[in-house]
């Protein structure tokens, strides 16, 4: 009998936790073995909160002025490195999100609509990079985790191309963990 190689789980961010959808999302993968959540999120400027309990995981909030900061963005993505984002942040931060994530070797999900004014800009950033996306706007909680999943088998065959997908080609694919 051949021995099955147990795959470790898929490191998770999910930003923009003032959304239900993204606090549905964390809530799932915190009970799902395919995924380990990595306990930080961008969130807006207004929130007066630094952290976050969802279950019995605290999560650390940034805000964008403190994304501006070397050291705490470097944090950021030395502790977000390999991990799939879910971003749930608002269609104004979209185009600067994917940016981030880009230049950073990040794929995502981006859970927002994408404004026409940046949608050229947008595709420009992902097309250059070497990380997939995955642009899905008022994606439910269970299908950004699929779409997540459906990512990381983009990232593991190492294609090294940036590409943006629907939601349609996930589902098509059988994107699941």
């Amino acid at each position: 009998m051949k021995k099955q190689h147990k795959l470790p789980p898929i490191k998770l961010v999910v930003n923009g936790l003032f959304e239900a959808a993204a606090i549905d999302a964390v809530e799932l993968a915190l009970h799902d073995p395919h995924f380990q959540l990595v306990p930080l999120s961008w969130t807006r400027p207004s929130t007066v909160f630094r952290s976050l309990q969802i279950d019995d995981q605290r999560i650390v909030l940034y805000k964008p002025s403190q994304l501006m900061r070397a050291v705490r963005l470097a944090k950021f993505f030395r502790l977000a490195e390999s991990a799939i984002c879910l971003d749930f942040c608002g269609p104004g931060t979209a185009r600067h999100h994917a940016s981030l994530y880009a230049a950073n070797g990040l794929a995502f999900v981006m859970g927002s609509e994408i404004p026409e004014a940046d949608q050229v800009a947008f595709e420009q950033i992902v097309n250059s990079s070497n990380r997939p996306a995955v642009v899905a706007p008022q994606i439910s909680a269970r299908n950004a985790l699929n779409a997540a999943a459906f990512l990381w088998r983009e990232v593991q065959a190492d294609q090294g191309r940036g590409h943006i997908f629907c939601l349609e080609d996930v589902l098509r694919e059988g994107g699941g963990s």
